[in-house]
């Protein structure tokens, strides 16, 4: 079970800082189209990482949901 409570606490994580960092490109101010650049890598990055761990539990048999 320590394993799930990793992952859970990771795909919290993860949620959070997708959901701060949708909301910095859609309702924040972004100065120029670099740092757009560098918000939309940071969520795609996050975003194959939940994935990943989604892919694992569900091979695992231990998805969240």
């Amino acid at each position: 079970m320590d394993g799930l409570y990793i992952a859970d606490n990771i795909l919290k994580f993860v949620r959070e800082r997708t959901e701060i960092l949708v909301g910095q490109i859609t309702e924040g101010s972004v100065p120029d189209f670099t740092a757009y650049q560098k918000l939309r890598a940071h969520y795609e990055a996050f975003v194959a990482v939940e994935n990943e761990i989604r892919s694992l539990l569900k091979r695992m048999g231990m998805e969240d949901e």
